[in-house]
């Protein structure tokens, strides 16, 4: 089946349909297989689409290297783990919280990545940016293109104004840290195989 779908894809590409092709929610098995049965095609494989962030990090980094040693370039889909690390749910304000059912996963996640979140926090000041600006900066450190949604012409703005300033390899390193001792995002259903 997977053949098929590449075949399929190569064949847009060649027809001039497709400039380019992805892929999304390949792990490191699967993209290897896709990149070669492209490359054996005379199609580049340029990208891939996972879910990544500082709540979904660790399931990711054998992904993320394979994906750099073929020359793949890897988007973030979920980068502010759905609001998590933007700053804007507070356990002790219900009020900040979403609305049934998705209000229990989030709090199970804010209980399981206090320290990530504080450290997130701290950043934030220090830098006198937005707990998102620091959680999309640290995506981009990773090589990574995050792909953050927005509900309104604020978000968006927050979102690019992570452009405008660089962590140090000293807060990557405090928030590598942070990630690795929080509470892993879900999967959202896809594995990375």
């Amino acid at each position: 089946k997977d053949e098929q779908y590449w075949d399929g894809l190569a064949q847009c590409y060649h027809q001039g349909l497709a400039k380019n092709v992805g892929v999304s929610n390949y792990g490191p098995t699967m993209i290897k297989r896709a990149h070669k049965a492209l490359a054996d095609r005379g199609v580049p494989l340029v990208s891939n689409q996972i879910n990544f962030s500082l709540v979904r990090y660790q399931s990711s980094l054998e992904t993320i290297k394979v994906c750099e040693e073929l020359g793949i370039q890897v988007l973030a889909y979920f980068p502010l783990g759905n609001g998590l690390l933007a700053g804007k749910y507070d356990l002790n304000d219900k009020s900040t919280l979403p609305t049934f059912p998705k209000s229990i996963t989030m709090k199970k996640y804010l209980k399981g990545s206090q320290t990530l979140l504080q450290e997130v926090q701290t950043i934030a000041t220090a830098n006198n940016v937005s707990c998102a600006q620091v959680s999309l900066n640290w995506i981009m450190k990773k090589g990574v293109i995050p792909i953050p949604g927005c509900r309104n012409g604020a978000h968006a703005l927050d979102n690019f104004a992570s452009l405008d300033f660089v962590l140090s390899e000293e807060e990557v390193e405090r928030l590598d840290v942070a990630s690795m001792n929080s509470m892993e995002f879900s999967s959202g259903g896809f594995e990375l195989e």
